[in-house]
């Protein structure tokens, strides 16, 4: 029996035993995706669906396979590796499935991968599960039933309960935080005139970090998105502002005519773009959050004080932008810009959620976390491109 095998724990201690065993690998599950998605982009990041460090679907595949070790064992090591390494792919296509069917969430995509099949697995990641079964076989998984085993009975109980209640209430809050966004871009999306599914797309159906690049560069050899992004970036993305309404100027003119930041975008190597961009958030930003009643002031502020940075950083703070970029940012803005009022803060920590560690609390920060996305991405420069027609058309006459 898998009792005798592996847990000598029986009864109720037995079921808060594999409790436990499974909030341990959503939290192993976060910290290796962590790890490797952070080193491709340089930089902590959020992974998964969960706002909080669990990843669920490798701790379900490491649930399956737990039988399966014994089941498997009259078979060689090697093919025992590769049966847990093609169950560990079936159960990352049914987890995609699961989240796109359902909650319309597509968190990664394998399409531009040699031998995928829709997107959803591929045969490079199937190699990576084989890796990552071998270190469970031989050391994750007798490490977390000796550490489960030894937990005194009183403990065991009560913390598989706590855990597993943490991981139930992140995932129904998780559900309701992205259909709260979700609503949002549709009443933005309808309120500017843009069909929200391509939009929907942006801001929850994630690419593979090293994906990106691929993904990008096949876009940049096509005639019309050369053309336009050419148009956007030479026209658009200048140091002027579009938006003529006082309000907004008024809104970020002593950002923008502080010294300190001025010597920012001006002096340090590639601030100069990404100051146009931030003005560009601002803007949307402001724009999307007149039109639905929210304080427009504040998202446009947040959105160009969270590109802020110094000209001049020790190796101490180049490593804090690393680990934590936001937070130190935030500590720029108030110590060189002046105090920050609530929303502006939580735009400047969170507005890049969902990769972030926390969700934004403001509707605000949530409209600049999308502004942001539909700036930065090239891939949605179209709609771009309808809500800047007129500048567009402009320019092609000019």
């Amino acid at each position: 029996m898998l009792s005798n095998q592996f847990f000598s724990l029986q009864g109720l201690d037995l079921v808060a035993g594999f409790m436990l065993y499974f909030a341990v690998f959503c939290v192993v599950g976060w910290l290796i995706e962590m790890t490797y998605l952070g080193t491709a982009r340089q930089g902590m990041i959020n992974s998964g669906f969960l706002q909080g460090p669990f990843i669920p679907a490798f701790a379900c595949g490491t649930l399956l396979i737990y039988p399966f070790t014994l089941l498997a064992a009259m078979f060689p090591v090697w093919l025992q590796l590769v049966l847990f390494a093609i169950l560990a792919t079936i159960i990352e296509y049914m987890a995609h499935w699961t989240l796109e069917k359902i909650l319309g969430i597509r968190i990664w995509d394998y399409s531009d991968e040699f031998l995928h099949f829709q997107g959803r697995i591929c045969l490079k990641y199937t190699f990576f599960w084989l890796v990552l079964v071998t270190l469970l076989v031989y050391v994750l998984q007798p490490l977390a039933v000796a550490f489960i085993e030894h937990l005194p009975r009183p403990v065991l109980r009560p913390l598989a309960l706590i855990m597993f209640v943490i991981i139930g209430a992140d995932y129904i809050y998780s559900i309701r935080l992205f259909g709260r966004l979700s609503r949002a871009i549709t009443r933005v999306c309808g309120l500017m005139g843009l069909e929200s599914g391509p939009l929907h797309d942006l801001q929850f159906n994630r690419p593979r970090i090293m994906n990106e690049k691929k993904r990008v560069k096949k876009l940049l050899h096509l005639a019309a998105n050369r053309e336009l992004e050419q148009t956007v970036l030479t026209r658009l993305f200048v140091d002027r502002l579009y938006l003529a309404e006082p309000a907004f100027q008024a809104a970020i003119r002593d950002i923008i005519d502080h010294p300190k930041f001025q010597a920012w975008h001006d002096h340090q190597d590639n601030a100069s773009l990404t100051y146009r961009q931030h003005l560009r958030i601002a803007e949307l930003s402001w724009r999307f959050c007149q039109a639905m009643g929210f304080d427009a002031t504040a998202a446009a502020r947040g959105a160009l004080l969270c590109a802020y940075k110094r000209c001049k950083l020790s190796p101490i703070s180049h490593a804090r932008t690393v680990l934590f970029p936001q937070t130190t940012v935030l500590q720029w803005v108030t110590k060189d810009l002046g105090k920050t009022n609530r929303v502006e803060r939580d735009i400047i920590l969170w507005y890049k959620w969902p990769i972030n560690f926390k969700a934004p609390a403001t509707m605000e920060a949530l409209m600049v976390s999308f502004a942001a996305k539909l700036v930065k991405s090239l891939e949605y420069r179209p709609a771009l491109a309808h809500l800047y027609k007129a500048e567009l058309e402009i320019a092609a006459h000019g």
